[in-house]
């Protein structure tokens, strides 16, 4: 059997069309799949942050929001627990901000660990002893300005808080 030029051109487009098709198909699949996982993922969030908001008694003004830079709902919640868990006396924090709050409202009120939150940026730093100061949670707190500064490890170099 013998096909025309326009019978196999005709054919020819059937297959791409089919071909392209399936890439679509495909790529759709995927697309549905990474959405799927950032609508758990955000749902979990969500769920974290519930959580974390009920726990505490917001007094002067709202927490600041969590994301980004800032601690995520699940991460605080998991600092949470490991509070309640552990009790430490002192936490030493790399970075202030929600999590200082978090950490300083959650605290036992009748004997409350101490706290001392390193961060590089002096607006951040002032940002969270303010957040502190309206909920008067600041006796046992201490946030500290400490830029970043270079630091020479086995060769390497890293950014690191100043050490004074």
């Amino acid at each position: 059997m013998v096909l025309s030029g326009s019978a196999v051109a005709l054919l020819l487009s059937a297959v791409a069309a089919v071909a392209y098709l399936g890439i679509r198909e495909r790529e759709t699949s995927l697309q549905f799949k990474q959405l799927n996982r950032s609508m758990v993922r955000l749902r979990q969030q969500l769920e974290a942050a519930m959580d974390v908001r009920r726990l505490l008694d917001h007094r002067a003004m709202p927490l600041p929001p969590s994301g980004g830079w800032a601690a995520s709902s699940d991460f605080v919640a998991l600092v949470g627990e490991l509070l309640v868990a552990h009790r430490p006396r002192h936490i030493m924090e790399l970075g202030s901000g929600l999590s200082t709050i978090f950490l300083a409202d959650m605290g036992d009120a009748q004997d409350p660990a101490q706290i001392t939150s390193l961060d590089h940026d002096p607006a951040y730093a002032e940002q969270t002893r303010a957040h502190l100061c309206a909920r008067d949670l600041g006796a046992h707190v201490r946030v500290i300005d400490a830029p970043l500064q270079p630091l020479d490890l086995s060769g390497e170099q890293y950014r690191w808080y100043a050490l004074p």
